[in-house]
C-alpha cells in the first residue's frame, strides 16, 4: 500500500481524533513512515523500537527489520523491562518448529524464540505477520480483521487488552465472506461416505457458524491420504458439504486430491488403521497448542511412513 491518506483522514476524524493510535511497520511497509501521516494522534514507530506506557503498563514496540531477529531487538531495553509485566508488540515469527510459520512467505521473519520469552520475560506477546488467529496463555496473533484471501480462514476479530489485568478479549468483525480451508486425512475403511460424513460433520460443528454465516463462507477442502477410490472420495466430500459454497483454486479445482493416493494392500492398510487409532487414543500430545505440531501433520507422517 502506498496511499494511507483513506486511514489519516480516518484517524483526523472527530469520531477517532481522541483515541492515540501506535503503528508499526511490518514486512510489506518499507515505504510507510511517520511523513505518511497528518493526525495529531498517530504516532508511527518507523525506525528504532520504543517504550511507551499505556494505562500504567509497559510497552515495548518492535517494527519490522530484516536484519535482526525479536531478541537482537529487545536486548538494549532489557534492563527498562521490568519481567512479567510488560507487553511486546511485534512483527514477526513466533519460532517453535516449522509448522506455524507463514506458508505463503516462505523463510524466518523476525522470529521470536523460547529463548526470548524466557530470557526477556514479558508478560504478554501480540504479534502481527502471521494472519492466521492463534492464542496461547501468552503469545497472540490477531490475525487480519477481514479476510484477503483463503488462506485466511474462520471468523476474523480484533482484541481489546485490559493494561491492568492483561485479560484479552476478543471481539469479532462482521466481513462480507468467511473461508474456511481444511484437510481431511482418509484411510481405507469399509464405508467411506460414513467415515467422510463423521469428519465433515466434525469440521463443521467446529466452524460454529449460524445460517446467515453458511452463505457467506467459502470453503476449500484439501483431502489427503490413502484410499481405493479418489472419485468416491471427491463425491462424499462434495456430499458432505452440500450446503456450502467451494472456493476454486487456481487451477479450477475445488477439491484437492494432489496428496491423496490409491492403496491396495491389505496388510498395509491394516497397520495404517491401527497407527491413526493409537495416535488419537494413546499419544501423550498436547494437539491443543496452536503453535505444535497438528494431529492431522502428524498422522499424515506416520502414515507416508507405513506406505512409502
Amino acid at each position: 500500500m502506498t496511499n494511507y491518506s483513506g486511514f489519516d483522514k480516518l484517524c483526523s476524524s472527530k469520531e477517532f481524533n481522541g483515541i492515540n493510535i501506535y503503528v508499526i511497520p511490518g514486512n510489506h511497509d518499507a515505504g510507510f513512515s511517520a511523513k505518511k501521516i497528518k493526525a495529531d494522534n498517530v504516532k508511527v514507530i518507523d525506525g528504532s523500537p520504543d517504550i511507551i506506557k499505556i494505562g500504567g503498563r509497559v510497552f515495548l514496540f518492535v517494527p519490522y527489520d530484516a536484519e535482526k531477529t525479536m531478541g537482537e531487538a529487545i536486548e538494549p531495553f532489557k534492563q527498562k523491562l521490568k519481567e512479567d509485566e510488560w507487553v511486546l508488540i511485534g512483527h514477526g515469527d513466533r519460532l517453535r518448529g516449522a509448522g506455524n510459520l507463514n506458508p505463503l512467505e516462505p523463510g524466518v521473519y523476525m522470529p521470536l524464540s523460547d529463548t526470548d520469552i524466557e530470557r526477556y520475560r514479558p508478560a504478554k506477546v501480540i504479534l502481527g505477520h502471521i494472519h492466521k488467529i492463534t492464542d496461547t496463555s501468552k503469545i497472540h496473533y490477531p490475525g487480519s480483521p477481514a479476510p484477503l484471501d483463503i488462506n485466511e480462514t474462520g471468523k476474523r476479530r480484533f482484541i481489546l487488552l485490559d493494561t491492568k489485568s492483561l485479560k484479552i478479549e476478543s471481539v469479532r468483525t462482521d466481513s462480507p465472506v468467511i473461508y474456511q480451508s481444511e484437510e481431511i486425512i482418509l484411510l481405507p475403511v469399509d464405508d467411506l461416505k460414513k467415515y467422510i460424513k463423521s469428519v465433515s460433520r466434525e469440521l463443521i460443528e467446529k466452524w460454529q457458524l449460524s445460517k446467515n454465516e453458511i452463505k457467506k463462507t467459502r470453503i476449500r477442502i484439501k483431502a489427503s491420504g490413502y484410499i481405493g477410490d479418489i472419485k468416491e472420495a471427491v463425491s462424499a466430500i462434495r456430499d458432505s458439504f452440500s450446503g456450502f459454497n467451494f472456493y476454486d483454486n487456481a487451477d479450477g479445482e475445488q477439491i484437492d486430491t494432489t496428496n491423496l493416493h490409491i492403496t491396495g494392500n491389505k496388510e498395509l492398510d491394516e497397520i495404517a488403521s491401527r497407527v491413526k487409532e493409537w495416535i488419537e487414543n494413546n499419544l501423550d500430545w498436547d494437539f491443543s497448542d496452536p503453535l505444535s505440531p497438528s494431529k492431522n501433520g502428524l498422522l499424515l507422517e506416520a502414515l507416508k511412513a507405513v506406505y512409502e
